[in-house]
């Protein structure tokens, strides 16, 4: 059914070092993965020991904690052990985690307001790495600070931006996604995403993706328009919002080929490129595979959807099911996309096989699945039925929850079971051979994946505003005295495909281009999501307004020469 060259070929199990004080640690709540660097969440740890690989207690219930894990030649080791510098019981820290090259980014939904007493008002955590160490940067807050905001229970970061979604417990309270932007080590809050549809109950916030200019928010409660003079509860939407300079706008609303009430289509949205995901555990369809006819006959299946992106239209490529479809199965609780590869988690799965492409069942209680589809050209399929490699059939707890959270990169897979009871710890233990801790929690790596297609892609940012367009606007230097200096402003490239970018040269255009001066650049080669940063100064020489452009080349092919426009006005 498969070709296995197409197929991972190792699986690594994962348990935290502190599985014996892990009883309702969840660890594998969130999952995410950038280059060679894992973070896994852990909700449910109770330890109170504040910031980075602090000791371990059992004295603040569901404090929560996420572990950083880096590869190491052929394996995987623990680098670090995060917690908040405020940690306090109840936070839930580590419930959602993003990571973009040496930057991680933690929610802790259930955060009290530190000012005053409101409980879950929530917040997020940003930390940093230099070298191999990690420091915690930032944090943030919501500006409602309500009770119940749950702010923090998504998060994602691209670079130098950070999202942050909150999905109101309450339909009075709004509900939003805040936008942070970095410049050298301080973050601060460029805007506030929200859509007009019925703001406080549509679920906006959720879930979240961000990649460069580019960030989708899901919606997954939104009703549907109306019909016979009602609109469809909970039938969800995902919305695009794009970035030029500093500004946000939206530019499309994602909405399923076959909308039903209760779908929650927009419960779980990632990007990649030109192309997102959109996952609606609760949709009822009964077919298999890619594209399948719609129908109602699989209560609670799942489903993801697949668009695309043409210039700035939007249009569903492909609708996904698993290939063993069945009722209450969840699938699209959880997605993940890295180029023409998507992984879609089904954490209530029933069967009780185990490995990579077993043979399906009805045979047991929720252990999960995850499935993993590829693409060439405009065409999925579906490459591999992942299931846990060693469950234990005595699991104290019943569903492991495989697949509740999911992460893909490159050459990995990360699959987070928050249900998984076994006692051992690090990596590849026997769940048989420990008392079980129940739900202490377990991540899966499954490695060594076949190679996607490698592009190079050139992304350049601008400090303190965010990604640039090719050839698009103008970076002002503002005005400045003749024969003075202005500020130097700082850019960053940044490699955001998978194969290696080539900057070949750096040129000045324009009759005014000696008045810009460029320091820092050099002609390199960058790794995937690795950087360059170079600065520019405006010295003027005459009065009035003076213009001039770089040109950044390299061996993207799209963006070989990328256009930076200048401008500045003398005085």
């Amino acid at each position: 059914m498969f070709a296995a060259p197409e197929l991972p070929t190792r699986t690594l199990y994962l348990k935290s070092v502190n599985t014996a004080l892990g009883s309702g640690d969840f660890f594998g709540r969130a999952t995410a993965i950038s280059g060679d660097t894992v973070v896994i969440g852990a909700s449910g740890d109770n330890s109170s020991t504040p910031g980075v690989n602090a000791a371990v207690n059992e004295n603040a219930l569901k404090a929560g904690a996420a572990y950083v894990y880096v590869r190491s030649g052929n394996t995987w080791v623990q680098q670090a052990f995060l917690k908040a510098s405020n940690t306090a019981a109840g936070d839930r820290f580590g419930s959602a985690v993003a990571i973009s090259g040496d930057t991680i980014v933690i929610g802790a939904p259930e955060k009290a307001d530190p000012n005053g007493p409101v409980s879950k008002a929530g917040a997020a955590y940003v930390f940093v790495r230099n070298g191999g160490n990690w420091t915690q940067q930032a944090v943030f807050t919501s500006s409602s600070q309500i009770s119940f905001g749950q702010y923090g229970q998504a998060v994602a970061v691209s670079g130098d931006t950070v999202l942050v979604g909150q999905d109101s417990s309450f339909p009075a309270e709004p509900n939003f996604a805040d936008v942070y932007v970095r410049t050298g080590n301080t973050w601060a809050r460029e805007t506030t995403l929200q859509v007009a549809t019925v703001p406080n109950e549509n679920g906006f916030g959720r879930s979240l993706a961000l990649e460069g200019n580019t960030a989708v928010i899901g919606a997954w409660a939104e009703s549907g328009p109306l019909v016979n003079g009602l609109r469809p509860s909970g039938e969800g939407a995902a919305y695009v919002f794009t970035r030029t300079g500093s500004t946000w706008t939206q530019q499309a609303q994602l909405k399923a080929s076959n909308p039903g009430a209760l779908d929650y289509f927009g419960w779980s949205v990632a990007i990649s490129g030109e192309s997102v995901v959109v996952g609606a555990y609760s949709e009822n369809g009964g077919g298999l595979g890619v594209n399948p006819p719609s129908d109602e006959f699989g209560l609670n299946a799942g489903a993801a959807y697949v668009f695309t992106r043409n210039g700035s239209a939007w249009s569903q490529q492909a609708y996904l099911k698993a290939s063993n479809t069945d009722a209450d199965d969840e699938f699209g609780r959880a997605v993940a996309i890295m180029g023409d590869r998507i992984v879609v988690g089904a954490p209530l799965e029933d069967s009780s096989s185990v490995g990579i492409n077993p043979a399906g069942n009805q045979s047991a209680t929720d252990p999960g699945a995850a499935y993993v589809f590829t693409r060439e050209g405009a065409f999925w399929s579906v490459q591999a039925f992942l299931k846990s490699s060693n469950r234990n059939p005595a699991n104290v707890s019943g569903g492991d929850g495989f697949g509740g959270a999911v992460a893909v990169s490159e050459a990995t897979i990360l699959v987070g079971a928050i249900g998984e009871d076994g006692g051992g710890t690090g990596l590849n233990s026997n769940p048989s051979s420990f008392v079980p801790v129940e739900s202490s929690g377990a991540a899966y790596f499954f490695d060594n994946l076949p190679a996607l297609v490698t592009v190079p892609e050139i992304s350049v940012e601008l400090a303190g505003k965010g990604s640039l367009i090719d050839g698009s606007g103008s970076v002002s230097f503002g005005t400045v005295a003749k024969g003075k200096s202005s500020t130097s402003k700082r850019f960053t490239i940044r490699n955001t495909g998978n194969a290696n970018l080539s900057l070949t040269g750096l040129t000045k255009s324009g009759k005014n281009a000696s008045e810009f001066t460029v320091s820092g650049f050099t002609s390199k080669t960058l790794a995937a999501d690795k950087t360059l940063s170079f600065s520019i100064v405006f010295k003027p020489k005459v009065k009035g307004a003076r213009k001039a452009a770089v040109q950044i080349k390299s061996n993207d092919a799209n963006e070989a020469v990328f256009d930076i426009n200048l401008s500045g006005t003398g005085r």
